[in-house]
C-alpha cells in the first residue's frame, strides 16, 4: 500500500516506514519499505535558470497579459514584462511550480516586483503528488508562515525543515507592500533521477497508441534540451496519419511572421501557451522550430469567410534536422509537389501560369529583393523568375510595378487583383520525422 500523500522529512536523517498488510486466507504477507534521504547535493530547482518551463508555472490569475506566471523568476527583467507575477486578485492568489519528477525542496527564495514598489510579505506553502490534492507544510502541527520580503529586490532565502518531498509546491501570500501580490522565486533541494524523454511525438505515439492530442515534452536528442510541444495524434486529412509536431501557427494579417520577421532566423519561441493550446487561430513559434528532425512537414491553412471556415493541409517529403536548419540560414531549397497540391491549401487560389518555383527561402529579382517567400509557391506570366506576382506560401513579400510591395505571413497573394481584405488566413505547419 502506497502512502497516499508527499512526504516531509528531516534533513539529514533515513526515515523507514514500513506498512503491514493483513493477509486474507491463502494470501503472503507484504511488508513494503520505502526509504528516503536529503539530498546529498543541493541545486536550485530550475525557475531562475529557464529549466522550468513556463507550461509548468500556473498561478490563480495575472492581472494582464505581460504579469503572467512566467514573470515568477528569481531575477528575471524583461522589457515590456512586469518583473515580476502579479495576480488580477491578491487575496486567495497562488503560484504553483511542477517539477514534473518527486523532488525534495530544502529552500525557498524570494524577490519583489523590480520594476514596481510591491512585494510578498508573508506567505504559506503547500504540496501535491498529483496536482488535485494540496497540503498544507506545517511544523509541530501548526501551518508555517514563511518571512517574506521588505524591498523589490533583495534575495530572502528560508529554509525548509522538514523537507518537502513532492512533485507539486504552492506559494499561498498572506500579506503584500504596494497594494498587489508580487512575487519572483527559486526553490533548492534536488530531483529523484531524471526519466527520458523521447524527441518527436511520433515515437510518443509508436509507444503508446492511446494517447490523444495533446500537450507533450519532448527532449532534443543531442543537446538534450527539453520543450512542451502539442502532438496531433490523430489524422490530418491530406498528410497522413498521428504523430504530427506542431512547429508554428501564424496570422496572415499580422506583422509577427512576415518575411523579414526574425523568428524565421533565431531560436527564440513565440507565446508558447497558445501552441500548447492546438489548432486555435492565436500565433505561436515552439522550440520544436529548431529542437525537432522530419522527413516530412505539414502545411496548413485555415481561411475563414463570414462565420465560415475552411482548413485544407498538404504535406512535403523532405529530410532535415529542424525547420530552422532550413529557413534560417535564407539558403533556397526546392521542394516538389504539384502546383495544384499548393493551390489547395485555399479552395479559390490564383496563380499565374509561368515560374513555379516552389520551396524554401524563394528569392528574385534585381539583388534578390523582388521577391522573397519562406515557403511556397511563386508564378508570373514571364520566361523568368525574376519577378512574382502571384504566389501561395508563409512568409510572403514580393514587389509588383512601380515599386508597390505586399508582404503576408501566410495566404495567396496576386499583385493584378483586388485583395480580398475580408478573409482572415490563419497558417500551420507541423512536422514528422
Amino acid at each position: 500500500v502506497n502512502n497516499p500523500h508527499p512526504l516531509q522529512q528531516h534533513a539529514g536523517r533515513w526515515f523507514t516506514f514500513k506498512i503491514a498488510v493483513v493477509p486474507t486466507p491463502r494470501t503472503s504477507l507484504i511488508i513494503p519499505t520505502r526509504k528516503f534521504k536529503y539530498c546529498k547535493k543541493t541545486l536550485r530547482l530550475g525557475m531562475e535558470n529557464g529549466e522550468i518551463l513556463d507550461a509548468q508555472i500556473p498561478a490563480s490569475s495575472e492581472y494582464r497579459s505581460n504579469h503572467g506566471a512566467d514573470n515568477a523568476r528569481l531575477n528575471l527583467e524583461r522589457a515590456n514584462h512586469s518583473h515580476a507575477w502579479v495576480p488580477s486578485h491578491a487575496s486567495g492568489s497562488w503560484l504553483q511550480v511542477d517539477f514534473e519528477l518527486q523532488a525534495t525542496i530544502s529552500e525557498v527564495l524570494t524577490q519583489g516586483r523590480g520594476d514596481y514598489p510591491q512585494w510578498v510579505k508573508n506567505y504559506t506553502l503547500s504540496y501535491s503528488s498529483n496536482g488535485v490534492d494540496f497540503h498544507p507544510y506545517c511544523q509541530n502541527g501548526v501551518v508555517k508562515v514563511f518571512q517574506g520580503n521588505g524591498d523589490q529586490n533583495t534575495i530572502v532565502d528560508q529554509d525548509i525543515s522538514p523537507v518537502i518531498v513532492a512533485r507539486y509546491i504552492r506559494i499561498l501570500p498572506r500579506s503584500w507592500h504596494g497594494g498587489n501580490v508580487a512575487l519572483r522565486v527559486d526553490f533548492s533541494g534536488c530531483l529523484k533521477a531524471d526519466r527520458q524523454l523521447l524527441s518527436s511525438c511520433k515515437e510518443l505515439l509508436e509507444t503508446n497508441r492511446s494517447l490523444t492530442s495533446g500537450n507533450y515534452r519532448l527532449q532534443n536528442k543531442d543537446s538534450h534540451a527539453k520543450y512542451d510541444v502539442y502532438c496531433h495524434m490523430t489524422e490530418i486529412s491530406g498528410c497522413g496519419k498521428g504523430g504530427w509536431t506542431l512547429v508554428m501557427k501564424v496570422n496572415g494579417i499580422k506583422k509577427t511572421f512576415r518575411n523579414d520577421s526574425l523568428y524565421w532566423n533565431n531560436k527564440r519561441t513565440y507565446k508558447v501557451k497558445n501552441g500548447l493550446n492546438g489548432l486555435t487561430d492565436k500565433q505561436t513559434k515552439l522550440a520544436s522550430y529548431w529542437n525537432t528532425l522530419f522527413k516530412k512537414i505539414c502545411l496548413g491553412m485555415k481561411v475563414q469567410r463570414g462565420t465560415e471556415t475552411d482548413t485544407k493541409w498538404v504535406v512535403i517529403d523532405h529530410n532535415a534536422s529542424s525547420l530552422f536548419d532550413v529557413i534560417a540560414e535564407d539558403n533556397f531549397t526546392a521542394t516538389h509537389i504539384t502546383k495544384s497540391k499548393w493551390k489547395s491549401l485555399i479552395n479559390d487560389s490564383t496563380l499565374q501560369q509561368n515560374c513555379n518555383k516552389q520551396g524554401f527561402n524563394i528569392r528574385g529579382g534585381e539583388y534578390n529583393k523582388k521577391m522573397y517567400v519562406r515557403i511556397g509557391l511563386v508564378a508570373n506570366n514571364e520566361t523568368d523568375c525574376n519577378t512574382c506576382n502571384s504566389c501561395i506560401g508563409f512568409g510572403i513579400s514580393i514587389t509588383g510595378c512601380g515599386g508597390h510591395v505586399k508582404k503576408k505571413a501566410c495566404g495567396n497573394v496576386f499583385l493584378a487583383k483586388i485583395e480580398r481584405r475580408n478573409r482572415k488566413t490563419t497558417g500551420f505547419a507541423f512536422v514528422l520525422p
